[in-house]
């Protein structure tokens, strides 16, 4: 017997529903707040959406085959944030391609992916996830939120596995902060392409801006454009503290020499 489960994601992108915001959730409190977390394979579609078969059960009890009313099934290719090792997906909260926000949210699925679901919840930048059984670190953070409710995120990290994160991470001088516009002369390379300097048009990534100050800087490449590509971190006596914007990685211990950052 094939069900139906409720899941409010779906429904809310088809249903003429006043606008409101969906909730703002720590992955923490999605998945302690979720009635249902399930690893599961898109295996049909249907008139009314699309059919799942369970991988997973993660959380409280999903049946073996079960519907999502009101999704839709469309290929956008390959949209798992690089098993979510990708920096930007953690920091910016980057939707998945196939997921779209507005009054409500919706979502699209591909036949043949393994998804992971949180069935009953509107929270819209982490309930539909492709995900593959092994080697996904948002699937192996919600199992350890499961196993663990007091863990201070989904993803616990080094500094230096934090900053492999990033497609490039450098340290270096602030050099211009005017109107909206920023540049920083690079000293040393962590990772990624090397510049002598680097510019943005809109250096918010920084908080305050002062010429003259030495930051971290870890940038997410593939949002040339966008201004949350940036994180940057003070510099004070060669040591620096990351502390992530989201809260949704644990980097420990927090403060590190930029000594022990580099190769």
């Amino acid at each position: 017997m094939r069900l139906a489960l409720a899941f409010v994601m779906s429904c809310l992108a088809r249903a003429a529903l006043a606008c409101a915001p969906a909730p703002t959730l720590s992955h923490a409190e999605l998945v302690a707040t979720a009635p249902v977390i399930v690893l599961a394979r898109a295996v049909a579609a249907t008139e009314t959406g699309v059919t799942f078969e369970r991988l997973e059960a993660l959380k409280g009890t999903p049946p073996p085959v079960f519907d999502i009313a009101g999704a839709e099934e469309r290929a956008y290719g390959p949209s798992d944030m690089d098993g979510h090792r990708a920096l930007t997906w953690w920091e910016n909260k980057m939707l998945r391609a196939g997921i779209w926000t507005g009054c409500g949210v919706s979502a699209s699925f591909e036949i043949g992916r393994d998804y992971l679901l949180f069935p009953g919840t509107a929270h819209p930048y982490a309930q539909a996830e492709i995900a593959a059984p092994e080697g996904d670190l948002w699937l192996a953070g919600v199992r350890a939120l499961i196993a663990d409710p007091a863990r201070p995120a989904a993803m616990i990290v080094t500094p230096r596995d934090y900053v492999a994160l990033a497609d490039a991470a450098f340290y270096g001088t602030m050099t211009a902060c005017t109107g909206g516009d920023g540049e920083i002369r690079v000293e040393r390379v962590l990772r990624g392409p090397a510049r002598e300097t680097w510019r943005w048009d809109h250096p918010w990534g920084f908080g305050p801006c002062w010429p003259g100050m030495r930051y971290l800087v870890l940038l997410d490449l593939s949002q040339e454009y966008a201004v949350d590509q940036v994180l940057a971190f003070g510099i004070l006596d060669g040591t620096v503290t990351l502390t992530p914007r989201r809260g949704t990685i644990a980097v420990q211990p927090r403060r590190v020499a930029l000594a022990d950052l580099e190769d």
